[in-house]
Order: C-alpha cells, then structure tokens, then sequence
C-alpha cells in the first residue's frame, strides 16, 4: 500500500490522527474517513479505510467491479452504515459506531448522483432540479433563483420544462448533477454517472465535469472503473482492489510509479515477465533478469529503482515480476548489449498507433510503436526495455 503527498491516508493499519487541513495546503479538509470498515456478515466489503479529501479536491474511487468503491461510496452518502471507524463532514462527525453515530442522507449535506441518473421521469428538468429544494420548503422565489443559476451553468435553459424522456443522455446526466448542486453541498459523490454515455460524449462530459468543478471549487468523491475516466478528472486517484487501499497518488505519478504489482498492472497498458533477478547494476540503472539456463536480459529500470542499490545482495536470486508499458519497448536498429531479440507475430494498426506482438525469451512481448513504424510478420527485431517496474514475486 503507498499514500502519496501529505494527505493523510493510514498506510499502516494503525488509527490515524483526524487533522482538518492538508499539511502543504492548508486546505480544509472536506471528508475525513478513519478506519473506515464495512462488512456484510462474515465478508468485508471495505477494510480499514482512511484518507481526508480537502476543500476544493477532486478525487476519484477507482478499481475493478467489486474492490468496494461503490459501497464506500454510499456509505460516504449515508446509505449504508459502516461496521467500524468515523467519517466526518468537515468538523462533524456523521458516522461513528463506536459512539453510535449515525446521520441519514438528508442529515449529511452531500450530493449524490448515480450511475442511472434516477431522475423523476414524469418531471421536468426544472421540477427534478427543484425538488430537493421543495422538500427544504424553500419559498417560490429562492427556488426560481437557485434553479435558474443551476440550469445557465449546466446549458439547460432552453430544456426546462421537457420531461427526461425528451432528453439526450449528456442533458439527463446534466439534470442529475443539476439536481445535486441546487443543495449546494459540502461535497459531490458521483457513482459512474458518464458510464451511460457514449464513447464521444463520456470523453465531452469529462471535460464538463472538471470545468465545473473548478469554477465552482467543488469537492468531489467519484467512483470509476474507468482508468482514463480517473486520470483525466482526478487530482487525485485511490486505486482499491478487495476492500483495500493499493495507492494513493496524483494521476501521473500512479502512472509513473506505481506502488504494486496490482497497480501497475491496473493503470496503463503493460507487459509483465516473470524471472529471476541475477543483479542491478545502480550506476547504469539495469536489472539483469534471468529469463531461463542460457540467457540473462538487461532492463532499464524506472526512475524509482535505478540507482537503488539498496540490500542489492539479498535480492540476487529473487524470483520477480517485471512491469514494462507497451510504449515503453523500443524497436532498435541493431543487437546491442541492452536489447533482446524477437520475431513479430502480428500487428493491429489502431490509428495514431500500432501495436505488435513480438515473441521473445522472456515470452511475448506488446510493443506500441508510431503508425509509421512497419514491420512484417515473422521479421527479426531487437527490443530495448525502458523505464521497468520490478516487483517481488510471492
């Protein structure tokens, strides 16, 4: 498990002291989650959990169906109750167990839009955005108002008063979030809402999200199984899998250096190998794996391995995981002492890209090469492997 940055997020298992601002920031922290854990009888849904999201901060939930994001979630919301630790709203605590605590949904002041969208399909745009301000009993006016500012932010003037039905799905999802802002809410908790969306309009979207959000300095949980979805709204991503935190990080570093195996293998496009590490050499930054009786392959390690020659002994003879993204095989132009050999089996032309499959000592091997990169099926090629993530195996 790796936290990043002075956000506090309890890597150890132990209970976290709860701070109201991020150290560097001194932002106000929006939601505090200690030790958050939710179980189901004897399964455990969520395990252990805490972070603090602050004032202004867009962070994304993401990992496979399952891991426990949406339960967290809605456990966030107040739909369900946790088992064990304390989440707080700002200074308030709404769930605590150990002291009883536990405030419903319309207690905690924080908006919620779900991946269905779950607007009132006999309502207008207008009447679904209003009615959480008319169950407040707010006056006509105050309604008009808020409503008003909500449906110019959001483009929807000119659809107030159709019904869902008459709407494209980018002006459902818009209804849906319109509906949360008019509380104005102390955070946004957003489970997959674009995941109905197409390819084109999901990509638009995106951008919309974040725009609002920071013209509005939102804080926002959202849940993704979508990794580009996560790296392109999120300062940042809790990566979870099993009810578990595996990293915490902004965007590009859990893309540059990712904490696991699991990691590494969820965000971006990898190849991983299996072998045995014979050494690391720190001055040139190069692991030699070996990959079976007869040969041992070089590989240039990433930015946070090379020039680690920490405990480098003990590790001599280590079985490995080897982590390289497709981009980061290189096609040489001749043998040289840092390249492996292969023979390509077949590429896929994907536009700005092509992908071949190249079959090497290590095993087959993706390389992701410029579209004007050619090769012939069953050519030779010399292979460099660049910037290697390296984990224990076991």
């Amino acid at each position: 498990m790796s936290c990043s940055g002075s956000f506090l997020c309890d890597a150890t298992g132990g209970r976290p002291t709860h701070q109201l601002y991020d150290g560097e920031s001194k932002r106000m922290a929006k939601l505090v989650l200690e030790n958050v854990t939710k179980q189901y009888g004897v399964f455990t849904a969520v395990k252990d959990f805490s972070l603090v999201v602050s004032d202004g901060e867009f962070v994304s939930l993401l990992g496979p169906s399952g891991c426990g994001k949406t339960t967290l979630l809605r456990s966030i919301a107040g739909f369900f109750p946790i088992t064990q630790g304390r989440i707080l709203s700002g200074e308030k605590v709404i769930s605590d167990p150990a002291r009883n605590i536990y405030l419903g949904p319309d207690q905690r002041n924080l908006g919620m839009v779900f991946q269905s969208y779950a607007v009132w399909p006999h309502m207008s745009v207008f009447d679904n955005i209003a009615y959480p301000l008319k169950l407040r009993k707010l006056s006509r006016q105050d309604i008009d108002t808020k409503v008003g500012r909500v449906l110019s932010m959001l483009n929807l003037e000119t659809q107030a008063q159709k019904k869902p039905s008459e709407l494209s799905g980018g002006q459902q999802q818009r209804t849906a979030l319109g509906r949360a802002l008019v509380m104005e809410p102390d955070a946004l908790l957003l489970d997959e809402p674009l995941s109905n969306l197409d390819a084109k309009l999901r990509d638009r979207m995106r951008f919309e999200l974040k725009e609002i959000q920071r013209t509005l300095n939102l804080t926002i949980v959202y849940v993704t199984h979508d990794q580009d979805e996560a790296m392109a709204v999120s300062d940042r991503i809790v990566l979870m899998n099993q009810g578990q935190v595996q990293q915490v990080a902004s965007p590009r570093e859990m893309f540059d250096f990712p904490a696991n195996l699991f990691s590494a293998r969820f965000v971006g496009q990898s190849n991983v190998v299996d072998g045995v590490l014979e050494k690391i050499d720190a001055v040139s930054g190069t692991a030699y794996l070996i990959a079976d009786e007869d040969t041992t392959v070089p590989l240039q390690l990433s930015e946070r391995h090379a020039g680690d020659d920490t405990d480098t002994d003990t590790r001599k003879g280590q079985p490995v995981h080897a982590v390289i993204r497709y981009h980061n095989v290189k096609i040489a132009d001749r043998a040289d002492t840092d390249t492996i050999e292969g023979t390509v089996i077949v590429g896929t032309y994907l536009g700005i890209y092509t992908q071949y499959e190249i079959e090497t000592v290590l095993g087959r091997i993706i390389v992701q090469t410029d579209a004007d990169i050619r090769l012939q099926e069953q050519q030779q090629v010399f292979l460099k492997l660049r910037n290697v993530h390296v984990f224990p195996s076991g």
